[in-house]
């Protein structure tokens, strides 16, 4: 099966990746795996960025999940977003949806940043809020600081979330003003700040 993923895409035709990515639907092999997400790589398509992302956020298996995180983080930040906002607005499976969370918010771009904004001014679900707001902090935007402030303080694990968001932005940043203005929070709050951050 690893030679026809290699026959296969070497045509470099459209149905020619189509046809692999079909035949990976019921391919159960991790070692099958690995080498369609090496193989398929070369192909800037929707299409790819789309199976990676799955494969990232539903593989069974570990080192499929991590080498499809590795392999969709060449693709361009743009049109990684496009792609995955998209599977986002189809999504009807809140795990999968809060996993799309978490790549768009890796993507470190404005533009991402915008979509997270969206989504947390406008998402229904606890879940994928709690999503968004892990995920700001990895975004890496300074503006989200002033966004993720009032969620502290609120249920425990969204506080404790936004917190180490908080942390991170600031780290990242060397907002020293940040970590001071939050010595004025109550104790718990500032151990969560110092174990998870500083």
């Amino acid at each position: 099966r690893r030679t026809a993923v290699l026959a296969v895409s070497r045509s470099g035709r459209k149905e020619a990746v189509r046809a692999v990515l079909a035949m990976l639907k019921n391919e159960p092999a991790a070692d099958v795996r690995q080498e369609a997400l090496r193989r398929l790589t070369a192909f800037d398509t929707p299409e790819i960025i789309d199976f990676l992302a799955r494969e990232a956020l539903t593989s069974p298996q570990i080192s499929v999940r991590n080498m499809s995180r590795w392999y969709v983080a060449r693709f361009d930040p743009g049109k990684r977003l496009k792609q995955y906002s998209a599977m986002y607005a189809r999504s009807s499976d809140p795990a999968f949806s809060a996993g799309l969370i978490d790549l768009i918010g890796r993507l470190e771009t404005r533009d991402a940043f915008d979509f997270l904004t969206r989504t947390l001014l406008t998402g229904p679900d606890e879940r994928i809020r709690l999503a968004v707001v892990d995920a700001m902090g990895h975004s890496g935007v300074l503006d989200a600081i002033e966004l993720l402030e009032p969620f502290v303080g609120l249920q425990d694990l969204m506080s404790y979330t936004a917190i180490v968001s908080i942390g991170r932005i600031a780290v990242r940043h060397e907002r020293d003003d940040v970590f001071i203005r939050f010595l004025e929070l109550p104790e718990k709050e500032n151990e969560i700040l110092i174990q998870n951050v500083l």
